[in-house]
C-alpha cells in the first residue's frame, strides 16, 4: 500500500511539475494552470498524509508484541479473573473514578499496550499459553 501510495504522489508530482510548460507553451490557459495546479496540489497534500500515516502504522506493527513481551505476560496471567483482589487491582488498574450518578470511569494501567496485546492474541490464539495464576 505505501509503495503504490508513493507512486500515486510521484504522478501527481510530475503532472503538476508539467502543469507550467503547458501553461508557458501556451497549450493551456492561466486560469487553467491555476485550477489544475489547485487540484494537483490538494491531491498531494492528502496523498503525503496517507503515506505519513502508513508510514506509523508500519512502524507500530514492526514494534509489534512477542511472546515475552511484559504485558502480554501480565495479561494472560490475569485471564477469566471471576473475582478482583488488590494484587489484581495493583497490577492491572491506574485509576477508579466514581461518578455522582455511580457510574465508574477505569483507566488501566497499560490501556495502549492491552490494545496492542488484545490484537495479537485475536491474530495469534492459537500459539498462546496460559500462565498459571498463582495467589496473591
Amino acid at each position: 500500500m505505501l509503495k503504490l501510495r508513493q507512486a500515486d504522489l510521484d504522478k501527481i508530482n510530475t503532472a503538476s511539475d508539467s502543469l507550467y510548460m503547458d501553461w508557458k507553451n501556451g497549450d493551456i490557459t492561466k486560469e487553467d494552470y491555476r485550477r489544475m495546479k489547485a487540484s494537483f496540489d490538494e491531491k498531494a497534500d492528502t496523498l503525503r498524509a496517507t503515506v505519513e500515516n502508513i508510514k506509523d502504522e508500519i512502524n507500530t506493527l514492526a514494534k509489534g508484541v512477542n511472546l515475552d513481551d511484559p504485558y502480554l505476560t501480565t495479561f494472560l496471567k490475569h485471564k477469566n479473573i471471576t473475582e478482583l483482589n488488590r494484587g489484581i487491582v495493583v497490577e492491572l488498574i491506574d485509576t477508579v473514578y466514581v461518578h455522582e450518578d455511580t457510574q465508574l470511569t477505569i483507566d488501566f494501567s497499560f490501556d495502549d499496550e492491552l490494545k496492542r496485546v488484545l490484537d495479537f492474541i485475536e491474530n495469534n490464539n492459537n500459539d498462546l499459553t496460559i500462565v498459571e495464576n498463582p495467589a496473591v
